[in-house]
């Protein structure tokens, strides 16, 4: 049987080393060890002139044991291990301004519930946490902050004037992806007048350039302003400017930031064009600029709405090629109009003689104009309701009998529908005219040659 725990039974080596035969526990540094082996004060492994891997464990103040890690041969720790905080780098636990490289530590704190991961950087203050900058913070319910102090409020916040960097290519960032480079506030109630997120661009000698193109968020100053608008930036000649704008109304603004339309676009430059509508494709029905209004119960519904004025020369609208439909999508002609056209001064028609050749006169006008049936008649409108024929009795020719008589002044539509143009019937009835007076100046004077032969006979 194990001999009772007496005086006796304890080894004692110099009052430094004490052992419980007992028990078989060993003490430094104490007198009653309570484990296999119980330290007491600094514990070191190697010596002061470390020449090779070497612990050092010590009681660094009333609240913190800390063990240092050293792994050179000046002296330096390369590991500190203290209470909630684990510091490494080089001569960590020690804050100096000359390292080139600034220690890090790693740190949690109980009391928030987070885990903090930074580097030192003060020319003083020891083993302290006001030398700590943490670069990431990460609490226990999972959320993140990067490169800022606070405590993260939501899965992931990030702070900083140049945050991130995706590199599309190896490491090159030549071939970035995406750099952010500003801010990015999601949620803030505050964030002032730089608020921004954008890109820049990069030179290729490694220098950032002013090409900046991004979005900045302006806000009227107080976290209850709801004046705000959201402002597209783009940079010319490296001075960066406002290229779009959109306000709280949802506005768009293009060269103005006060838009007073769903869209407005705005210039100052001379020849520029404001609006430029280019359809490329090669198959299908293609549109380069299209107006709905279909505002059902609305007083007006206009489309389109084109109004130029303050020049010497204004042009409300100018088509430089192809057909204008007014009332449909498929005009077949340079200008089609499905309706009534109303002209409150005159239609002209060009009609310069240095524009024609192998001019002829009419000939037989009148028997044509003989044969024409003038008809009044009521449009088929239940029937044909996207034409939008005219109310009420109309009066006219029918299209396939003009044809018959004078086809110059009849057309065919795609569709196999015909038209007349009325305005080319006027020549054929001027000659019509013509012809008739001939005759009736003819017949007078037939009249009046009998008229004499009766009085030269009768003597009257």
């Amino acid at each position: 049987a194990a001999p009772a725990a007496t005086t006796s039974n304890h080894l004692d080596l110099g009052g430094v080393i004490h052992g419980d035969l007992v028990s078989g526990n060993v003490g430094i540094g104490t007198t009653a060890p309570g484990a296999n082996l119980e330290v007491q004060g600094p514990v070191q492994i190697g010596n002061d002139n470390v020449t090779a891997y070497s612990l050092k464990l010590q009681r660094y103040n009333a609240k913190r044991a800390v063990a240092h890690f050293y792994t050179d041969q000046n002296d330096n720790p390369s590991l500190l291990y203290g209470e909630n905080l684990v510091w490494t780098g080089e001569r960590a636990g020690t804050v100096d301004s000359t390292l080139a490289y600034k220690p890090y530590y790693e740190a949690f704190v109980p009391s928030g519930g987070y885990r903090e991961f930074g580097y030192v950087n003060a020319t003083s203050g020891g083993f302290t946490g006001t030398a700590l900058v943490p670069s990431l913070i990460l609490k226990s319910d999972g959320k993140v902050s990067i490169s800022t102090t606070t405590i993260p409020r939501g899965t992931l916040q990030v702070s900083g004037p140049n945050f991130g960097t995706f590199l599309a290519t190896g490491d090159n960032p030549l071939s970035a992806a995406v750099m952010a480079y500003g801010n990015i506030l999601s949620g803030a109630h505050n964030p002032g007048t730089s608020a921004f997120m954008g890109l820049t661009g990069r030179h290729a000698s490694g220098d950032y350039s002013l090409a900046f193109a991004g979005m900045k968020g302006t806000f009227g100053g107080s976290t209850t302003d709801v004046t705000s608008r959201l402002d597209f930036y783009t940079t010319a000649d490296n001075t960066p400017g406002i290229a779009m704008s959109i306000d709280t109304a949802g506005n768009v603004g293009i060269g103005t930031t006060a838009p007073t339309s769903k869209l407005v676009v705005a210039t100052a430059v001379a020849g520029q064009i404001a609006v430029y509508g280019n359809q490329t494709a090669t198959t299908g029905t293609n549109y380069g600029v299209v107006g709905y209004a279909t505002g059902a119960g609305a007083a007006t519904n206009t489309g389109g709405y084109f109004y130029a004025t303050g020049a010497t020369n204004n042009a409300g609208l100018v088509v430089g090629a192809g057909n204008v439909g007014i009332g449909t999508t498929a005009p077949g002609y340079t200008l089609t109009v499905v309706g009534t056209a109303w002209v409150t001064s005159s239609a002209w028609s060009g009609s310069d003689k240095r524009w024609k050749k192998d001019i002829i006169p009419l000939q037989g006008s009148l028997s044509k104009i003989m044969r024409l049936n003038p008809v009044d008649f009521d449009w088929r409108k239940d029937e044909f309701p996207d034409l939008n024929f005219g109310e009420g009795r109309q009066i006219g020719f029918i299209a396939q009998e003009v044809e018959s008589v004078i086809p110059e002044v009849v057309t065919t539509n795609k569709e196999g529908y015909k038209g007349i143009s009325y305005e080319k019937i006027v020549p054929v009835l001027t000659k019509a005219v013509q012809e008739q007076q001939a005759q009736i100046d003819s017949q007078q004077k037939e009249i009046v040659e009998l008229k004499a032969k009766i009085s030269e006979i009768t003597g009257h």
